[in-house]
């Protein structure tokens, strides 16, 4: 990658990382499905925390919830994700991996 390239993209992920840190001024998280539109792309680029764990189960999968902090707050998202899971059972169901198809060797 040429230098020229490497710092416009040093200088958009700076401008993001405002721009997000921003977003968050008043917020000390909030909450997603993960793995689901820009947030992933966001918290890699940007650094901020987050957090997945299971919140229930649906046709035997696990299904999964996001907790996202604003910078330096991991210590928010780990105590919302600690209450979350102590009201609810979902983070010990786990599924019956006894239905998962064997894989296909060829």
């Amino acid at each position: 990658m040429p230098a020229v390239d490497y710092l416009r993209a040093l200088r958009v992920r700076a401008q993001l990382q405002r721009d997000m840190a921003a977003a968050l001024q008043d917020v000390d998280l909030y909450v997603t499905v993960p793995f689901q539109g820009p947030t992933l792309a966001y918290t890699n680029l940007t650094g901020h925390p987050t957090l997945v764990t299971r919140c229930g189960m649906l046709d035997g999968l696990p299904q999964s919830i996001e907790f996202v902090g604003a910078l330096y707050r991991e210590d928010a998202i780990l105590r919302v994700a600690h209450a979350f899971e102590r009201a609810t059972p979902w983070h010990r169901e786990h599924p019956d991996t006894e239905k998962i198809p064997p894989l296909a060797h060829g």
